[in-house]
This record gives C-alpha cells, sequence and structure tokens, in this order.
C-alpha cells in the first residue's frame, strides 16, 4: 500500500478519530480538573468554616499577614513540615475571633498522625486553644483525610472528638484506652490521638519557644519505640536498668507494652508483657498471645541482632530461628524483639555511658 493510499484507507481514518477523541479528552480533563482542584486556600477555608461554624474569625500566616477567603495559595507559619512526636506538621496557621466580649487566640494546625491501620495515617485539623502564652485545650478536631483508614464511620459515631476536647488537661498525653478508645477503629483512634499529641506538642515547642527535654536523646532503636509517650521511661539503680517500654504498632500488630530488666554486662533478666498488641480477630486472645515469645532473659544485645538484623531491619521470617517467631504472629513478634534490642542495646547509654 502506497502512502497516498494508506491516507485514504479506514485505518488511517480510525486512527484519525482516535487521536482527535483522545485530545478533546486530554484538553476536557484539563479543563475539568482547574475547576475542580482543590487549593490550599479552600482546604484552609473549609476547615475554619466547620471549627468555626459562624464565628467572624480573621486567619493569619506567615509574617502575620491576614488570610483572606480569597487567597488561593496561603502561606503558612512554617514552611516545610516537621515531624513531632508520632506526627507529622503539614501546615499552621492562627486564628483570633471575639467571643462574649473576650478575645480568643488559637493555632490551627494541620497534622498527620501515624499508627493507623496497616501503617496508614489520618490528617486532622486540630484548633488548640492558647492564653496566657499556654495551651489551655482542644477547641474542636476536624479530619481531612482519613489515609487508607476503612472505618471512619466507627469513628464518627463515637465520642472520640467529643472526648479528646473535653478532657484535655495539661500534660495530657492521648492513647486509645478508656475515653479515647473506639472499638473496631483502635488503630484509626491511635493515629488520630497522635495527631493531636503532634499539634499540642508543636504549638508548645515550636510556636510558644518552650522546651521539652528528650530523656531519649541519641538513643538507638527507636523506630518502633513510644519515646513520645511519657508512659515509656527507664530507671537505674546501680548496674541495673528497667524499661517501661510502650512500643508503636507495626501494621496490624498493635501497641505492646514491655517491662524490661536489663543488668551487668547488657543482659535481659526479666521480660514482662504487661499489655499484649492486638490481632486481626482470625485468633481469639489466648491462641493469639500463646504466638508471642516471651523468653528472652538471659538474652543481649548480640541475640536480637542475630534475630532482626544489625539494624532491626528484618520484619520477616527469613532470619528467624525456628520453632521462635511462630507464622501468626510475625510483626507483634518483631515488636517485642525490637523491645529487646532498644532495651540492651541502650543499657551502657541509660548508665551514663557509651551506646553498645
Amino acid at each position: 500500500m502506497s502512502v497516498k493510499d494508506f491516507f485514504k484507507s479506514n485505518s488511517f481514518k480510525c486512527l484519525a478519530a482516535l487521536l482527535c477523541v483522545l485530545l478533546a479528552s486530554g484538553i476536557f480533563l484539563t479543563i475539568a480538573y482547574g475547576f475542580l482542584e482543590v487549593t490550599a486556600g479552600e482546604r484552609l477555608q473549609r476547615a475554619v468554616s466547620y471549627i468555626y461554624s459562624g464565628a467572624d474569625v480573621s486567619v493569619y500566616g506567615e509574617n502575620d499577614v491576614l488570610i483572606t477567603a480569597e487567597v488561593k495559595d496561603p502561606k503558612g507559619l512554617i514552611s516545610e513540615t516537621k515531624k513531632t512526636g508520632n506526627a507529622e506538621i503539614d501546615q499552621a496557621y492562627k486564628v483570633t475571633f471575639d467571643e462574649n466580649g473576650k478575645k480568643e487566640l488559637d493555632y490551627l494546625i494541620s497534622s498527620k498522625g501515624f499508627g493507623g491501620w496497616s501503617g496508614g495515617t489520618v490528617t486532622c485539623w486540630i484548633a488548640v486553644t492558647v492564653e496566657n502564652g499556654a495551651v489551655t485545650g482542644i477547641r474542636k478536631i476536624s479530619v481531612s483525610s482519613w489515609g487508607n483508614q476503612t472505618l471512619s464511620s466507627e469513628v464518627n459515631s463515637s465520642s472520640l472528638f467529643e472526648n479528646i476536647t473535653s478532657k484535655y488537661t495539661d500534660g495530657i498525653y492521648y492513647e486509645p484506652v478508656g475515653d479515647f478508645l473506639v472499638t473496631g477503629a483502635t488503630m484509626s483512634a491511635t493515629a488520630i490521638c497522635n495527631a493531636v499529641n503532634g499539634a499540642i506538642a508543636f504549638v508548645k515547642t515550636d510556636i510558644l519557644g518552650g522546651v521539652v527535654s528528650n530523656p531519649f536523646e541519641g538513643f538507638v532503636f527507636t523506630e518502633y519505640i513510644d519515646i513520645a509517650n511519657p508512659a515509656t521511661i527507664y530507671q537505674v539503680d546501680g548496674e541495673t536498668v528497667t524499661y517501661n517500654i510502650i512500643t508503636k504498632s507495626n501494621k496490624q500488630a498493635q501497641s505492646f507494652t514491655i517491662e524490661i530488666t536489663v543488668g551487668k554486662g547488657g543482659v535481659i533478666s526479666e521480660y514482662v508483657i504487661k499489655k499484649y498488641g492486638s490481632t486481626d480477630g482470625r485468633l481469639d486472645k489466648d491462641e493469639y498471645n500463646a504466638l508471642v515469645r516471651t523468653d528472652y532473659e538471659g538474652k543481649d544485645a548480640a541475640y536480637f541482632k542475630s534475630v532482626i538484623g544489625e539494624n532491626g531491619d528484618i520484619s520477616s521470617n527469613e532470619n528467624y530461628e525456628a520453632g521462635e517467631i511462630q507464622t501468626g504472629a510475625t510483626r507483634s513478634n518483631y515488636l517485642c524483639l525490637y523491645a529487646g534490642l532498644f532495651a540492651t542495646a541502650n543499657y551502657e547509654k541509660c548508665l551514663g555511658g557509651q551506646m553498645q
């Protein structure tokens, strides 16, 4: 077939028609995206409208510049995200308004909380109230992104948000227990609690200039240890270090609370799981707990490294000794091994010496 015949053929006509359709579709989608795109300014105004419904508020960003509803790209108080505890702060704004003749001051924080289901996150707008240079409460919370969480309806129908705002006290650390537990959506509640904790810590330190001491400064193997949780502590008595360790979640495996005593030479003398994590429901509590190994007395850092790697980077069965880590609780056992590595590897650090 000659070139001239090809351009006259039905094949060419079909190709030309298809290209025209693709071109038209691309143009249409580009235009539609321009109309449907939600700008940063619109996201901010939606949060403001929900949290301060009916109130005449003023929102300020970088350099105390007033941000109006028309601003599509508002400049907030930070130029880049900041990791704070178990959360990541995406943006922050100052909000003022009058209520009952009193000038109110809030900081509206976009905070992404970690620890959700299967390692996911929940991002929230959190209004942190401030008075006389101190955080005094949480006014309201609005979820802007559920990440890959699938049980948002369980959280929304619970009293979690109301309890967080009504039960604030100075120094509180929100955890999914008691008033902050959502049955069936524990890990989503964990992420929300972490988002709130991160927002409070950010306002206290980065905005109000407070100093939060870190007793685990310079410690190693902290990735799966909740060092932001004030319940994670260690005590030294001579050559003995006793830890109370709260782990982070490990995808489906939820947080453990473990008490570990380490003696001379960095060897564990006592290892007690005070609170087990939970499984996905395939096993009952006793069946699940039976799969979690606890006999780590006499073990040191070298042992734990031999199982989960020099950097704690082996989190599957590939390097576990036969029979020690059982299928069905691999991630939970990894948390227990990691806690043991954290306790033994930082033994000398706790005593004031050098880390192993």
